[in-house]
């Protein structure tokens, strides 16, 4: 599925444009900070999780996640061994159970009768 994917016309393109975002926000401090979320990310007042693939190599989990982790110790933070940066496609099940856990654990207790 992946290869098709990387076969369909514009990948290419979209590669490219992604490789100037990138060299974009390396060289220029003020594109850096719009896409830095490291000051604003632990003010979030709203329960979030982290589901990481342990083989993810556009984001990798060290140093990224890990990273992440750190900057988050209070939030749920899971790793998917085997899966890449697509753990939701890579892992399904194991991403889905993660999931549950994590929405279940938010939802209130039911009333009493």
């Amino acid at each position: 599925a992946r290869f098709a994917v990387a076969s369909l016309p514009g990948h290419r393109e979209a590669l490219e444009s992604l490789g100037r975002y990138r060299r974009l926000i390396q060289e220029d401090s003020s594109q850096r900070q719009v896409y830095d979320v490291r000051a604003r990310l632990p003010l979030l007042r709203v329960p979030y999780c982290f589901i990481w693939g342990g083989a993810d190599r556009s984001a990798p989990l060290d140093p990224l996640g890990l990273g992440l982790k750190a900057l988050c110790p209070d939030a749920p933070f899971h790793v998917v061994e085997g899966s890449g940066h697509q753990v939701q496609n890579d892992k399904p099940d194991e991403c889905n159970r993660f999931l549950l856990q994590f929405f279940s654990s938010m939802a209130p207790e039911p009333a009493a009768v």
